[in-house]
């Protein structure tokens, strides 16, 4: 059977080129838009259709309907494609922070050893090592992705050189973090979140970018 110029085939995994903005100008009203907006926002059916104009009596019954329409549909799975890109941008960036600190040492930051204590003799002039004095110093070529890692550094000089006090982010929890993240953990190991931490909500974010998207409509629009 052929199909009529009116019923189009719509893959809505795989929209093609149009973009959200297109989708969304191609709907036939503003209540329609509206719709879109509010869902991508809410990702709540009734909530979505409350926001755009319908009342509370009605709000159910017209996101239903609305979420039957083909180019709504589609509208909403491009908007969700772009937050998805989205997330996943702020994602790798936290990440990123996190592998910072996670695999950051010591010794990207401080160079210390013993340094030789020479005393003078007044009557002869010779010089001789006494002993050794323990040093630290901060080093001067510190990527600055690097000290992104850093709490706190003070540096205190004292007559046998300085001394380095340096505080770290908690390298621990953000390898924690990075293994759960990477489900390292879960075969030895139930992990769980914390779901408060902003932390965690973002990197969480990244593996449901059609989250709260219900499932496919198998009515006709």
């Amino acid at each position: 059977m052929k199909a009529g110029k009116n019923n189009k085939s719509h893959d809505l995994l795989n929209p093609g080129t149009l973009t959200f903005d297109q989708a969304l100008k191609r709907l036939r009203s503003e209540k329609q838009r509206r719709f879109v907006q509010a869902y991508l926002r809410t990702l709540c059916l009734a909530e979505a259709a409350r926001d755009a104009g319908y009342s509370e009596k009605t709000a159910r019954a017209a996101a239903s309907r609305l979420f039957t329409n083909v180019n709504v549909r589609e509208a909403i799975l491009l908007g969700l494609e772009v937050q998805g890109r989205k997330i996943e941008a702020e994602a790798e960036d936290v990440i990123h922070e996190a592998e910072i600190v996670a695999f950051s040492s010591i010794a990207d930051y401080i160079r210390w050893g013993s340094k030789p204590i020479i005393m003078k003799d007044e009557d002869t002039g010779e010089e001789r090592v006494v002993g050794h004095a323990p040093y630290a110093e901060l080093r001067n070529d510190i990527p600055e992705e690097k000290k992104r890692a850093v709490k706190k550094i003070k540096v205190t000089h004292g007559p046998y050189g300085s001394n380095v006090e340096i505080s770290m982010y908690d390298k621990v929890r953000a390898i924690e973090l990075l293994g759960k993240y990477f489900r390292l953990f879960e075969d030895k190991l139930k992990a769980e979140f914390d779901e408060n931490d902003p932390l965690v909500k973002v990197l969480k974010s990244i593996d449901g970018k059609t989250r709260g998207l219900p499932p496919k409509s198998t009515e006709s629009p």
